[in-house]
């Protein structure tokens, strides 16, 4: 495949519903606070950056 063969619209749209999946996702109403809970954060808390360890 060559980037004259690439559907252009097709790439710009597939990046557009995965992200708004990922942000339905993770929004409280689906998966959210599950997500916060399981990860160790409150609900007004951010994660904290940096490394894992």
């Amino acid at each position: 495949m060559t980037m004259s063969t690439l559907n252009v619209w097709a790439v710009l749209v597939a990046a557009v519903v995965a992200f708004v999946l990922g942000a339905l996702w993770y929004s409280p109403p689906v998966f959210g606070k599950l997500w916060q809970k399981a990860n160790g954060f409150g609900p007004g808390e951010p994660p904290k950056a940096g490394p894992r360890g």
